[in-house]
């Protein structure tokens, strides 16, 4: 009888002891995919830093090209009202460039008419020049 509880004692104690080597393996398993799931916390703080620094640089070189744009835009701007004044300016010179014509046009036509009367009392009989009158 003591036999009997001898080995039952045996088994239960070779029994706890796989109990006991099953968790002592269960648990450094965990410890495992602990560290596991820490290094990779640590990666991927480490990636998300490095992402917010080149989303900072991004963002801030955006923000120098956004001011280049008003600046060009403001610049395209004043640009477009110099143009628009030299177009007036141009526009106005045209037209008095085309009222100097016409007088320049009236003042010829007012020439060729005085000449071609002067030439026509020279050349009438009884006019005493005998022809061509000097001009100056």
């Amino acid at each position: 009888e003591v036999r009997d509880e001898r080995d039952e004692a045996v088994a239960e104690l070779a029994a706890v002891r796989a109990e006991l080597d099953a968790a002592q393996a269960e648990a450094a398993s965990r410890g495992k995919r602990e560290r596991a799931l820490i290094d990779e916390h640590k990666k991927l703080s480490r990636e998300a830093a490095t992402l917010r620094e080149e989303l900072a640089t991004q963002h801030t070189s955006l923000q120098q090209k956004d001011a280049r744009l008003r600046e060009v835009e403001a610049s395209v701007g004043e640009l477009h009202t110099k143009l628009s004044h030299k177009q007036m300016q141009l526009e106005e010179a045209v037209i008095v460039y085309m009222q100097m014509e016409k007088k320049l046009k009236e003042r010829i036509s007012l020439l060729q008419d005085a000449d071609r009367l002067t030439h026509h009392r020279a050349a009438a009989p009884g006019a005493g020049g005998g022809g061509r009158i000097a001009r100056p």
